[in-house]
């Protein structure tokens, strides 16, 4: 077996990197950039959605993309903060520590160290074969929920209003509702024309770099009308310089382990890893297919686990592959992980030197971000087809939409997780166990072409 072998074997991605990036770096630079222009606002409102400073998302940009270049399957999945993932960070560590704070910031690092070091677990126990069991309607039903979970979490940046720490879908709205006199109406409007540039831009144009028009142009707004001193939240100060390598702290990891809130932690870190690992099945798994290869579940369990286990070297948090990201980057030309390497190169630029200039970026911006990209992702017309072609399938979407939508995230993927097994082991669906699997990579097509069409 010779070298070359081995390395298109076990290290697809770094082989790709080598043989095909050279002779195709025009389209990966060009690629790359426009991915960058997209990853960058994203990972601070991801950040802000997880409760972190914007720094931290901008953190999670950078080193675990190396990770995932070097180890991956999917040539052109785009690794960083994601939305679900993002909110399951701040339902993890809620009531452990005080979003924002120093000791906060510690913990999202190290839940960051478990969910990689869960998902090198996962891919040594060799689970990524028990991925063709997940149906693809409890991840929709699941991803439909979280997006409206998601979306009603942004109102407090989006009204300037204090909901306080709710989390439930109805315990915001009552919130929202109680809260309607202390709008701030120059957030609003803020947050409402941010919201019109991020969804109507891509109509006009789809190559339009909507996510990065309205950024730089909300930052001018808030620069020139001092919108900071008109009650108007901005982002503020980000450090600025590349995060340096800082050794987790074992001694309190374990502290945290055997503590009051451990069930609460290994239970997201759980959750969070399985979440990371659907995502990159779906999104990786349609794209590749698309592309005429096929990206190994194992080797992305392990590449996905490395990067989060990197990230917590480097003041990341939980990292996942992003759906409307892989989508632009698709769509931008990206052939290799070549663009991958680009748009690394491009965030630690801006993290190195130009952080300065996100200063006036005004919250409600980012707010209608998270809102416009994550509300593309609500699929309400599959459980109305699957009722009529399989109830079975029907039902996961439906238990699994309301039971994460009522009960929360972790229990609502867990409660998707067992129907599904339920189901394929249920003599009856024998049969349609194929048709669901089929159908997969249709669900898989259709969250990416929705997001990239966001292209927020």
């Amino acid at each position: 077996m010779n070298t070359e072998y081995k390395l298109q074997s076990y290290l697809p991605n770094l082989y790709s990197l080598i043989s095909e990036g050279p002779k195709l770096w025009r389209t990966e630079l060009s690629a790359g950039i426009t991915t960058a222009a997209l990853l960058i606002p994203q990972s601070m409102a991801y950040a802000m959605l997880a409760g972190l400073p914007a720094q931290v998302g901008l953190y999670a940009a950078l080193m675990p993309i190396i990770a995932y270049t070097l180890l991956g399957s999917a040539k052109n999945l785009s690794v960083g903060p994601v939305a679900m993932d993002s909110l399951l960070t701040m339902v993890t560590l809620n009531g452990v520590a005080m979003s924002m704070s120093a000791e906060y910031i510690e913990i999202a690092g190290l839940l960051a160290l478990m969910v990689g070091s869960s998902l090198v677990l996962m891919s040594v126990l060799r689970i990524g074969k028990l991925v063709r069991y997940l149906s693809p309607a409890m991840m929709s039903g699941f991803t439909s929920a979280a997006a409206l979970i998601i979306g009603l979490s942004q109102l407090k940046h989006l009204l300037g209003a204090n909901l306080g720490r709710q989390i439930a879908a109805h315990e915001v709205i009552m919130a929202a509702i109680s809260k309607l006199n202390e709008v701030s109406f120059p957030t609003l409007a803020i947050g409402l024309i941010s919201l019109a540039i991020f969804k109507g831009l891509p109509k006009l144009n789809s190559k339009l770099p909507a996510g990065l028009i309205g950024i730089v142009s909300m930052i001018i707004v808030s620069m020139f009308l001092g919108l900071n001193e008109q009650g108007v939240t901005v982002v503020g100060e980000i450090p600025q310089g590349l995060p340096a390598m800082t050794i987790p702290s074992m001694g309190r990891l374990m502290e945290l382990l055997t503590g009051e809130h451990s069930s609460q932690l290994i239970g997201g870190a759980l959750s969070i890893a399985l979440l990371a690992f659907m995502e990159a099945i779906a999104v990786g798994g349609a794209v590749a297919k698309d592309k005429g290869y096929d990206i190994k579940p194992g080797q992305e369990l392990l590449a996905l686990g490395a990067s989060n286990i990197t990230g917590a070297f480097f003041g990341a948090y939980p990292v996942a592959g992003g759906f409307s990201r892989t989508a632009v980057n698709d769509k931008a030309g990206a052939r290799t992980p070549l663009a991958s390497l680009v748009t690394f190169t491009v965030v630690a630029l801006v993290v190195w030197q130009f952080t300065p200039a996100l200063y006036h970026l005004p919250k409600a911006t980012l707010a209608a971000m998270i809102m416009g990209a994550v509300f593309g992702l609500m699929d309400l017309k599959l459980p109305v087809r699957l009722i009529k072609e399989n109830p079975i399938e029907a039902t996961i979407w439906i238990a699994t939409f309301a039971v994460t939508l009522v009960l929360g995230l972790q229990i609502g993927i867990l409660t998707g997780v067992v129907m599904s097994f339920g189901a394929h082991a249920w003599p009856k669906t024998t049969q349609e166990s194929t048709a669901r699997e089929m159908k997969s990579d249709a669900v898989a097509s259709k969250a990416t072409s929705t997001e990239a069409s966001s292209q927020a």
